[in-house]
């Protein structure tokens, strides 16, 4: 078998950063996140990918008492209108809402079981729970 020369290894530091973001949009989550550690051009790369230009300002998801337990409000601060959404499944009061992420909005439930919800399109789906050092939830 012959020996690789490192001296005539590709460059992968010299990839056009429109290729790598290409690449970068086809990879899962843990894979993506490795990859800005490639190189320097690899990580402005990653920083561009990960952090995209907003057009316009975040909307804002909140319970709220007029609405009752079954709907939401979501303020859009860019029209400084509030829309009703429908809140499937559990009513918002037993549900925390954590954080949110490209239209999606992770919750938990009473228990604490991990959902994703798009208040929008009313689509939920269960997320893995998560284990402690122990493997215990």
């Amino acid at each position: 078998m012959e020996a690789v020369n490192m001296s005539a290894a590709a460059d992968w530091s010299g990839l056009p950063q429109d290729l790598l973001l290409a690449i970068m949009a086809a990879l899962d989550v843990p894979s993506l996140v490795r990859s800005g550690a490639v190189c320097t051009s690899w990580r402005d790369a990653y920083n561009t990918f990960r952090l995209p230009a907003l057009k316009q300002a975040p909307c804002l998801l909140y319970a709220c008492d007029e609405y009752g337990p079954n709907d939401a409000a979501l303020y859009c601060p860019s029209t400084n209108a509030t829309f009703r959404v429908p809140y499937p499944g559990p009513p918002h009061e037993k549900r925390s809402f954590v954080f949110s992420c490209h239209g999606w909005v992770f919750v938990t439930d009473e228990v604490g079981d991990p959902h994703l919800l798009n208040p929008i399109t009313g689509v939920q789906m269960r997320a893995p729970a998560s284990q402690d050092d122990h493997g215990l939830r």
